[in-house]
């Protein structure tokens, strides 16, 4: 597993280092408002595509560990994601003066660019589910280089807009989607398109329906504190907070290598009841992920100094902030797991809820008072409070669980010792 991993963060450390030169690029080109535009439409962006995903990345680990037509499932998930597609793309008609207000018309294609990146997502659990590690890293490398270089051609010879950022994760989207889409296609095990089990269906729309509440929740911790900040300190200082959040976003990325390789071993392990491996494993993780936040706070100065335009250098400061509240959410983000495997996902809705009304009144009463900062502490703290309430349930959760379904015979021998 842990080979997996290093071989994950090796890959992922080559995403991280395109992510980190996407931004400070895209500083010397866009002012600090019309970066706040660009932070507008990703938080939009990342409100829409769990609404059609519907968390469907973690039913679709359990479906692949918990049955073996996982192909079928796959087919189900591309026809409930373009019916979704539908349905919100005429809610997004709906509220197209709030979208319009923020973000220009470009709110139109926020349920595409949902929908290829849910089969996106889909297509590298495939891979790392079969343990191809390197394969879902090379997709997910090849989309954010293919960003990068697009934005940065369009920024050259055509106009220089936050909307041609936009344009080009879109056509990134469309490319790397249909490809997904074709690969599921293709397969010679699927003779119908329209003809897939029944009970495929059922565990689709159950476990979105279910994870929709946990997902707005999720939301409001990640990204409502882009429109707090919008409305109280303005534009201008949304972008600086964006600039400073894209570049503690080399944490999470880390974070996001590891949970790859983890959240197929956690399940192999689970069922194997190796419980101690389990939190050594934990414990390994949030380490590493903890020296990587502290490498990215100690070289954040000289980053904003050589690298990023001085027009963004005030959010040099909330960098460890935003930083080490990703060391919280990767240790919050490991214990998710345990909540799912006990068959109990409505907890992770009930935690995200209460760390989401927390995060939003300390938006409210930090950011009047302090601005961009006030915001890092905000996160910072919402973070702690999810990573708390996920420890405290998940463990009781899954130890409950597994003791349900010990074979009876364990449970006889555990009576006789006593």
């Amino acid at each position: 597993m842990y080979k997996g991993m290093l071989e994950s963060l090796g890959l992922n450390g080559i995403r991280a280092v395109i992510g980190s030169i996407f931004f400070p690029v895209l500083s010397f080109y866009l002012s600090p408002e019309e970066l706040g535009l660009v932070g507008l439409f990703l938080a939009i962006n990342a409100f829409m595509g769990p609404l059609i995903a519907g968390n469907l990345e973690n039913l679709s680990w359990k479906k692949r560990f918990d049955e073996g037509d996982f192909k079928s499932f796959k087919v189900v998930v591309i026809q409930v994601t373009i019916i979704l597609t539908l349905i919100f793309f005429s809610l997004v008609l709906v509220f197209s003066d709030f979208l319009s207000d923020k973000i220009g018309n470009t709110y139109l294609i926020q349920p595409l660019i949902a929908l290829f990146d849910t089969w996106i997502v889909i297509k590298s659990v495939d891979f790392f589910s079969e343990h191809k590690h390197r394969h879902g890293n090379i997709l997910t490398i090849i989309k954010n280089l293919f960003i990068l270089v697009l934005t940065v051609l369009l920024l050259e010879f055509l106009i220089q807009s936050y909307q041609t950022r936009i344009y080009a994760q879109l056509i990134t989207a469309a490319v790397l989607g249909i490809y997904s889409l074709r690969s599921y296609l293709n397969d010679s095990s699927i003779k119908d398109f329209f003809k897939q089990k029944k009970g495929h269906y059922k565990s689709v729309i159950t476990f979105m329906l279910m994870g929709y509440p946990g997902l707005i929740f999720a939301w409001v911790i990640f990204h409502s504190d882009k429109f707090f900040i919008e409305d109280i300190v303005g534009r201008q200082e949304l972008g600086i907070y964006t600039m400073a959040y894209a570049l503690s976003n080399v944490v999470y990325v880390a974070d996001c290598a590891m949970s790859q390789v983890w959240s197929s071993h956690f399940y192999k392990m689970a069922n194997e009841n190796r419980v101690k491996k389990i939190y050594k494993s934990i414990a390994i993780q949030a380490l590493l992920i903890s020296l990587i936040a502290l490498g990215l706070s100690l070289s954040a100065p000289l980053i904003y100094k050589y690298l990023i335009d001085s027009s963004y250098s005030d959010g040099v400061i909330i960098v460890p902030i935003i930083a080490f509240a990703y060391v919280f959410f990767s240790i919050a983000d490991r214990f998710v797991l345990f909540i799912l495997k006990s068959e109990r996902a409505g907890w992770t809705s009930v935690n995200n809820g209460i760390a989401a009304v927390v995060n939003t009144i300390l938006n409210i009463l930090l950011i009047k008072e302090y601005g961009i900062m006030g915001a890092a502490y905000s996160t910072l703290i919402s973070y702690f409070l999810l990573m708390i309430l996920n420890i405290l349930f998940g463990i009781k959760l899954f130890n409950a669980h597994q003791i349900s379904n010990r074979p009876a015979s364990a449970n006889t021998e555990k009576l006789a010792e006593a």
